[in-house]
Order: C-alpha cells, then sequence, then structure tokens
C-alpha cells in the first residue's frame, strides 16, 4: 500500500494503492451487480460511487470525514464489482481498504475489545457463547416459544432468535482430537482448519468433514491453537489484526507436514486463500 501525495496523513499510516481508483472510467458495469445500489438506486451506494468518493478523499478533495467512510461500510463485500470491471478496478477491496485508513486515523475502542480482546481467543468466545448453549439445551428457548415470549422481544433481537441454529452441548475444539487417524491406508495428510462459527454454532457438520476426510484416506490434523482466521477485523477495518492472525496460523501449521490445509467453512476458506496478499509486503512471511 502506498500513501498519496496529496493527503496530509499522520505517520505510518498506510493508504491504499492509487491503482485501485485511478483507473475508472465510469462505465457503470458494476452498477448492474450492486446488490447496494439495486437496493437504492443511488449514486453514492455504487461501487463507481465509492471508487469517487475515496479518491477525492485520498487526493485531499474531501475530508476523511466519518460520513464519507460510513460509505465504505455500506459495501457488502460480495466482490462482484471486482470481478465485472473491464479495467481492472477492485471497488470492494477498496472499500475494505478504506476502512483500515478510518481505524489508523481515529482507532474506535469497541473494535479493539471485540477483536483484539475477545474473537482471537477461542477459550474466551466458548465462555461468551455458553449462556445460548445454555438457553437452548436446558429447554429455555422452547418454554419462550411456548409462551409467545418472542413477541415481546425487539424486532431485531427477535429476528436474530429466529436464526440461531441448533447448538451444540460443547464446543467441537473441545471434543475433536487434533489427530484423526485415516482409514485404512493413509494416503494424504491434511491439516484441517476449524472455524470459529463451525466449532461453536455448527459442531456436528464440521465433525462429519473429519469423519469424510479419513474414510477417504486422510490423516486429519486439528491444531487446537489456531486463531480466528481474521475476516471480521478485515471487515471493520483492522487489517493489522488480520496481519497478526495470519502469522499466528501460519506458524501453527507449519508445526506439521501436511499435503493440503482443509475448511468447511466458506469465509475463512476465502480468508486463508489470501493471507499471500494481505502479507506480500512483508518480507518475513510472503513466501511462508
Amino acid at each position: 500500500m502506498t500513501s498519496p501525495d496529496a493527503l496530509e496523513k499522520p505517520a505510518e499510516t498506510h493508504y491504499p494503492n492509487s491503482a485501485l481508483y485511478r483507473n475508472c472510467i465510469r462505465c457503470g458495469l458494476c452498477l448492474a451487480v450492486c446488490p447496494t445500489y439495486r437496493d437504492s438506486l443511488k449514486e453514492t451506494a455504487s461501487p463507481r460511487g465509492r471508487v469517487a468518493l475515496a479518491r477525492k478523499g485520498l487526493e485531499g478533495q474531501l475530508e476523511l470525514t466519518p460520513n464519507l467512510i460510513e460509505q465504505m461500510y455500506s459495501c457488502f463485500a460480495c466482490m462482484a464489482c471486482d470481478d465485472i470491471c473491464p479495467v481492472g478496478i477492485q471497488p470492494a477491496e477498496l472499500a475494505t481498504a478504506m476502512r483500515y485508513v478510518q481505524e489508523q486515523r481515529e482507532p474506535a475502542r469497541w473494535k479493539k475489545t471485540l477483536f483484539e480482546n475477545l474473537i482471537p481467543h477461542p477459550g474466551r468466545m466458548e465462555a461468551a457463547t455458553l449462556p445460548l448453549r445454555l438457553y437452548q439445551n436446558l429447554g429455555v428457548r422452547r418454554l419462550v416459544y411456548v409462551l409467545g415470549l418472542t413477541r415481546l422481544l425487539p424486532k431485531q433481537i427477535r429476528d436474530m432468535e429466529a436464526m440461531l441454529p441448533h447448538l451444540p452441548q460443547r464446543p467441537l475444539r473441545q471434543g475433536l482430537p487434533e489427530l484423526t487417524q485415516a482409514h485404512r491406508q493413509a494416503k494424504f495428510r491434511v491439516g484441517f482448519f476449524l472455524g470459529c462459527a463451525q466449532s461453536l454454532l455448527f459442531a456436528e457438520q464440521s465433525a462429519a468433514t473429519v469423519r469424510v476426510l479419513s474414510r477417504n484416506g486422510c490423516t486429519v490434523i486439528t491444531p487446537k491453537d489456531v486463531e480466528c482466521c481474521g475476516m471480521p477485523a478485515l471487515g471493520y477495518g483492522r487489517l493489522d489484526l488480520v496481519q497478526a492472525q495470519a502469522k499466528h496460523n501460519i506458524a501453527i501449521f507449519e508445526e506439521t507436514d501436511l499435503d493440503v490445509i482443509v475448511t468447511d467453512c466458506a469465509t475463512c476458506g476465502s480468508t486463508l486463500k489470501e493471507y499471500g496478499a494481505y502479507l506480500k509486503d512483508d518480507a518475513e512471511w510472503a513466501g511462508r
């Protein structure tokens, strides 16, 4: 990442490379694939609009105000605009990079609490979700539905409660062995990256993944010390934390001789594949 010449900037602040925004030809192809633009039909809610706002902010024509940065948070990061752009502009990546700019200039305390002190620590995440497991596994949830108490909840909380999946008795990280031997002859050594949500919410699915790998001739190693893949922190502009988590996870898997690393979490998979890009400017870690 490079620093725009026109912007007065705090020392050590990292800015998006100008290739992410200077070549936009405003053709409008990105508008057709952008869900936020289709919903609002506002230029500022489109990839093209975000690119224009980011460029003006980075080149000093607009102030980098919280309102401008808020436009970057309206992006879903679905990457459809990145794929369709005929000149290689990456509006979704630019929106994420602009969030990082804001965090470097005016860090938010709640993000430090959430993304530094909670999410990277599996034990703390398990403790934080314990009330949800008790709510469901002790029958409280069923009683709430029988009595119709969900009607008393605010609409947003009611919607979130309705989406709560069936939770395991305990997180999978606590019960899944670090080494699962292959059935019959071992053909591959596979590292299994157990994601946060998979361990806490979808334990049965990930346990099934390990069984399928084992039955297909894979010796499966599931390190218990891996941290969050980094996607939550990335989405809220903490690229520094993503890089730290990437280094931690790389070091963990380097300790074992593996043929491949597998995850059954789509978010983790997409993030792990980008570790090379996040660490490309770090001479020590780029190759690793």
